[in-house]
């Protein structure tokens, strides 16, 4: 075999679920960090629909029933290719409907009088211009309207969660084999003791500290009072833990131009702890370091497990999403992922753990598994 021809090593056909799809974009060309969402209405159709600020484009999935169609992924190292079924959809855009005459303003009608003329009497450029401009023109109005009639008929948990627990990626791990509810989550494995070590000071000041305003958040602080007047032997490292989650918290809800200065610090008082967050919660970029949406995710189930095992194993989600500034319905979907019993506005982590609850992507359904 000479070194131009390969082998065909797998090849991927699947009628019954999803294949990946080759999009077409009529009179546009997509850019990066466009929105675009699969739908499947009640008669088991795909549609996909993607959204500029400006611009709506849509189009059905099809099937070709006279060829099947592939892609082939090139492994250049073993000289195999894998082949991938794929379907493919053309996205139009949504343009303004015509308007009944009675409609028209006297400023619509001088504007289309000018394109009138410019499209009759013009040059070749404006008569370009004209024409394009009047295949982009838009009426909001008209888009919202035409997007609601097409998925009218859809039905979508928007409010799902996009996290999985068996995903290490978002969550902490856990051990569902343990017979201890302390072994379910190991501190250790969340954060390290040196991280934790480097706040000491800090934690002996305040938890001697007879201040009402400690400068912590208020949930914290809260926590904090309770631990002060607290007989427990491990007081200094559930003050640790609770200082720790305080720095998560201000790195929550800090704005995205706060996160991204080079000053920016979630702890005050441990530049260790603000290296360690920035090291696990954001992603390095050439405008520096970004906290995406999935960083804000893994953040948020970080915050609700060492929250759970400093204030014994029971917490208060309705306190908890007003820090946050989150809506309680969004932390109550995670706590479930994260393996807490859920009841209302409490959240407890207990023996037997329930069911893992499993994502199935974003704006889907989560189900449990049997």
């Amino acid at each position: 075999m000479d070194d131009d021809t390969c082998l065909i090593s797998d090849v991927k056909f699947d009628d019954t679920s999803i294949r990946p799809v080759i999009l077409k974009f009529e009179n546009g060309t997509p850019k990066a960090d466009l929105p675009c969402r699969l739908y499947k209405d009640n008669r088991d159709r795909f549609l996909v629909a993607a959204a500029t600020e400006k611009l709506l484009y849509s189009g059905p999935v099809n099937h070709d029933e006279l060829y099947n169609n592939f892609i082939a992924v090139h492994n250049k190292k073993k000289n195999k290719i894998r082949l991938l079924a794929v379907d493919y959809a053309t996205l139009s855009p949504l343009l303004q409907r015509p308007k009944e005459a009675e409609d028209i303003s006297f400023h619509d009608s001088r504007e289309l009088t000018a394109a009138a003329l410019n499209k009759q009497f013009g040059s070749k450029r404006a008569k370009r211009q004209t024409e394009q401009r009047e295949r982009m023109q838009l009426d909001i109005e008209n888009v919202r309207e035409q997007l609601e009639q097409t998925v009218a008929d859809i039905e979508i948990d928007v409010a799902a969660p996009s996290i999985d627990e068996n995903d290490s990626t978002y969550k902490p791990p856990i051990n569902r084999e343990a017979t201890n509810i302390a072994n379910v989550y190991n501190v250790d494995e969340i954060v390290s003791s040196t991280i934790l070590e480097s706040m000491s000071e800090e934690v002996s000041r305040i938890l001697e500290s007879e201040e009402e305003d400690l400068g912590t958040t208020s949930f914290i602080t809260q926590e904090i009072k309770k631990l002060q007047k607290s007989t427990l032997d491990q007081k200094e490292k559930l003050c640790q833990l609770l200082l720790y989650v305080d720095s998560l918290i201000k790195f929550t809800i800090a704005t995205a131009k706060t996160v991204t200065s080079k000053k920016f610090q979630s702890c005050p008082y441990s530049e260790a702890v603000s290296k360690d967050i920035l090291m696990k919660f954001t992603v390095p970029s050439k405008l520096g370091r970004l906290r995406p949406n999935i960083m804000k995710d893994k953040c948020l189930c970080y915050i609700l497990v060492l929250t759970m095992i400093a204030c014994g194993y029971k917490i208060s989600l309705d306190i908890l999403a007003k820090e946050l500034k989150m809506s309680l319905k969004k932390l109550q979907d995670v706590a479930r992922i994260l393996a807490f019993s859920v009841s209302k506005e409490i959240a407890t982590l207990k023996l037997p753990l329930p069911a893992p609850v499993v994502s199935v992507g974003r704006g889907r359904r989560g189900k449990k598994k049997n």
